[in-house]
């Protein structure tokens, strides 16, 4: 047998075209997270399971669903590409600097993603759409809204390190290797650097399937791309999702559940709010500038 022959019958998904193959990427973990995920959810804990007031259990399935049903089936997708682990999910060293910036860039950025929550909801408030289809929009977010808080909110030290693992690591793990790993390094074999950095944050926006936070997934999907793109590596990407949701629970475990979805400060001070993420802003554009400019200097150098 020669060598294509061999490629195409061990590695069936080798020479498919990019974006279908992104396809078969999303559809395949949507089925087996999304779907069966919620399907097994219903059955192990019955339709009230939201509402329990024991959270260990959801949090312990959550973990151990996101390793089987989104990572084993990108990590089977990947091995039917025909890549090894390195190609297929960026798994290499990097410099340190990419995770100081990183880390850096995405506490600066903090401020400026609460503000633009705040400017949304203003402008929702003033849609000229009926308001029964606001009402509903407004409820499945504040359903959302109160099952994460529930999910993250820990009553000792014991549950928060439980809630750090379910919420800010296994999803640093499985959410990057499957966005910044498969996808990106699959839409990047296209040749469009621009526009696979800005599908795979698109696509990891509607993956959480949260209306209002659409536009702040994909900005941090984009700039975890960037990341992951000028850096060569997938570990500064974990590092800074990581962070990102390490932020939250902090937040919601320190000052309340309210933190999530309560705007009143900002109201309250919206002018020094506004100069405050203008500021924020323009750092985050410098950080991520100089990422983009020290990757390309590493690129050019070999």
């Amino acid at each position: 047998m020669d060598e294509n022959n061999y490629r195409v019958n061990n590695f069936p998904f080798k020479e498919i075209n990019p974006y279908i193959f992104t396809i078969i990427i999303v559809v395949t973990v949507f089925f087996t997270y999304q779907l069966l995920g919620s399907l097994f959810a219903l059955i192990i804990f019955g339709g009230k399971f939201l509402e329990m007031s024991n959270m260990f259990p959801v949090r312990l399935t959550t973990i151990i669903s996101q390793f089987l049903l989104i990572l084993f089936p990108v990590y089977l997708l990947n091995y039917l590409r025909g890549n090894d682990l390195a190609s297929g999910f960026s798994i290499r060293k990097t410099s340190f600097l990419y995770y100081f910036l990183s880390g850096i860039a995405i506490i600066v950025v903090q401020p400026v993603l609460q503000f633009y929550m705040l400017l949304q909801n203003k402008a929702i408030e003033r849609l000229p759409i009926d308001s029964r289809i606001i009402d509903a929009i407004k409820s499945i977010s504040e359903q959302l809204d109160s099952y994460t808080a529930k999910l993250v909110s820990a009553g000792s030290l014991e549950e928060l390190f439980l809630v750090i693992i379910a919420i800010a690591v296994t999803p640093a793990i499985c959410e990057e290797l499957m966005f910044r790993g498969l996808i990106l390094n699959t839409l990047i074999k296209s040749g469009n650097i621009k526009l696979s950095i800005f599908l795979t944050g698109f696509i990891f926006s509607l993956f959480h399937f949260h209306p209002f936070n659409i536009i702040p997934l994909i900005f941090l999907g984009v700039f975890l791309s960037i990341i992951t793109y000028y850096s060569r590596s997938i570990f500064p990407a974990i590092f800074t999702h990581f962070l990102n949701n390490l932020f939250s629970v902090l937040a919601v475990h320190f000052y309340g559940k309210e933190v999530i979805s309560n705007y009143e400060y900002f109201e309250n001070n919206f002018f020094s709010t506004a100069l405050f993420a203008s500021l924020s802003f323009i750092l985050f554009v410098f950080i991520t500038y100089y990422i983009i400019k020290e990757g390309k200097k590493n690129l050019v150098n070999g």
